[in-house]
């Protein structure tokens, strides 16, 4: 059996939670780890594009940003950027660069806090044929995030997808998939006009209350 129907087959039987939460799942299947999909290769040694957070602390950082990192489980740099926590393979990570885009590809790319989850929700309704079944299905698997995901077989999953795929990224443009940097997909341009000052008072609460334990 080809390993891409083996990530599929475990895909389909086994939870994300599980895979996390279980020990031993977590060292043989993982792609956070050296697993059976790698040959027990540490997935960050000469990987010039993803590094584990807790290694690029500097001496002169500040203290509560490295507890804040130390806490992450897996915490990633992606190309100098952090990825807070979020479940995703490096392997993955890794050729994000060269994901290959179709025409038919949806993207919704957006600021944190400004109306994505929204915006993915009326989209995953305007893209279906029963919004009543749709809406029953939870938003991440009607509309996938590029740097949130499956531990293992994320470009599988990808792939899989019936088009048109429904994606959405947080990533800064020089961060984008080359193709879709080059607008290798349709190209649609929407202003939602949430307020400034509210769209950063809630990205810095949820920052901040992550940081340091804050609740209101």
């Amino acid at each position: 059996m080809a390993t891409s129907s083996v990530v599929s087959f475990i895909l389909s039987k086994t939870s994300v939670n599980l895979l996390y939460d279980n020990a031993l799942f977590r060292f043989l299947f993982t792609e956070e780890n050296g697993s059976v999909w790698n040959g027990f290769r540490n997935p960050y040694t000469k990987n010039n594009v993803v590094k584990l957070a807790k290694n690029e602390l500097c001496a002169n950082d500040d203290t509560v940003r490295k507890e804040y990192i130390n806490s992450i489980p897996f915490a990633k740099m992606y190309k100098g950027l952090l990825l807070q926590g979020y479940c995703i393979s490096p392997k993955f990570l890794q050729s994000l660069e060269n994901m290959e885009i179709r025409q038919s590809d949806v993207f919704v790319i957006s600021y944190p806090r400004s109306g994505t989850t929204w915006t993915e929700q009326i989209l995953s309704l305007l893209f279906s044929k029963d919004c009543e079944q749709q809406a029953n299905k939870p938003l991440h698997d009607r509309v996938v995030h590029l740097e949130v995901g499956r531990c293992v077989g994320q470009r599988q999953y990808l792939e899989k997808l019936q088009s048109p795929r429904l994606m959405a990224t947080h990533l800064p443009y020089d961060r984008c998939p080359r193709q879709l940097r080059n607008l290798n997909c349709k190209f649609k341009d929407s202003y939602f006009n949430r307020k400034f000052k509210k769209t950063i008072s809630t990205n810095h609460e949820i920052l901040f209350s992550s940081e340091v334990g804050y609740q209101h």
